[in-house]
C-alpha cells in the first residue's frame, strides 16, 4: 500500500482526455500554465495552433515539440478553455487561425531543464508541479489499482507526457513513488492520476520542465 505523503494534484482540476490526438506536451504545459497563474482550465486548442505557428512546419497528425509548446506559452499565452475549445478529432485544427482572444494568460518563466529523478522529487517536495517527458512502457498504459508496475522494457520511440504533483511511500518497501497526472481521461489509473515509483521513473524519465 503506498502511503501519501503529498498531494497537489486538486490544484491542477480535473484531469482531461486528449483523445486519440497526439497532444500530451500541450495538456501538460496548458495545466501548468493554469496552475501557475492559478485559474481554471486554459485552451489547450490555442496553444496547439501557437507551438504549430512556432514550429514552421507542423502539419496533422504530428505532436508539438516542448520548445514549441513552452515558447507558445512565453508568448502569447493561452485563453480560457470556454473561449476556444479542444477538439479531440480535429486533427488539422491547429491549422486554422483562431479568433483574437480578448485576454490570454501566459508565464514568462516557462522553461526546459535537464532533471534527475531527485531533483523532481525535491521540487514537489517543494510544493512544484513538474513536467515529465517519459519514455513509454507497457504498463504506463494501464495501471492497476492505480499504481503503474514496474516495467523496465520500454516501447521503441515512444514518449510521453506527464505532470508529477505528489509524493507517496509504499509502506512495506519504503519504495518512494510519484503521484503523475496523466491526458488520457479519468479512466487511466483513478481519475487520471497513478504512482509510478521513482525506480521506473530512472529508467523512464527523458526531460523535465516548468513554469
Amino acid at each position: 500500500m503506498i502511503s501519501t505523503q503529498i498531494d497537489f494534484s486538486a490544484r491542477l482540476g480535473a484531469a482531461r482526455d486528449q483523445g486519440r490526438r497526439p497532444t500530451c506536451l500541450a495538456f501538460a504545459g496548458s495545466d501548468l500554465n493554469a496552475e501557475a497563474n492559478g485559474i481554471g482550465h486554459l485552451s489547450v486548442e490555442y496553444l496547439c495552433h501557437h507551438a504549430a505557428k512556432l514550429a514552421g512546419n507542423w502539419c496533422p497528425g504530428r505532436g508539438f515539440g516542448l520548445d514549441d509548446v513552452l515558447g507558445a506559452i512565453r508568448s502569447p499565452g493561452q485563453p480560457l478553455e470556454s473561449a476556444y475549445p479542444y477538439q479531440p478529432d480535429g486533427h488539422d485544427t491547429p491549422l486554422t487561425e483562431p479568433d483574437d482572444a480578448a485576454e490570454l494568460v501566459s508565464s514568462s518563466t516557462a522553461r526546459y531543464l535537464v532533471l534527475t529523478v531527485p531533483d523532481v522529487v525535491q521540487l514537489i517536495a517543494a510544493g512544484k508541479p513538474v513536467g515529465l517527458v517519459v519514455q513509454v512502457s507497457q504498463s504506463l498504459m494501464a495501471p492497476v489499482d492505480g499504481v503503474i508496475a514496474f516495467d523496465p522494457l520500454v516501447l521503441p520511440d515512444q514518449f510521453h507526457a506527464l505532470i508529477g504533483v505528489g509524493l507517496g511511500v509504499e509502506e512495506d518497501s519504503g519504495q518512494m513513488y510519484l503521484l503523475v497526472r496523466n491526458s488520457w481521461g479519468q479512466s487511466w489509473g483513478k481519475l487520471g492520476h497513478a504512482w509510478l515509483s521513482t525506480a521506473l521513473l530512472e529508467i523512464l524519465l527523458v526531460e523535465g520542465f516548468l513554469i
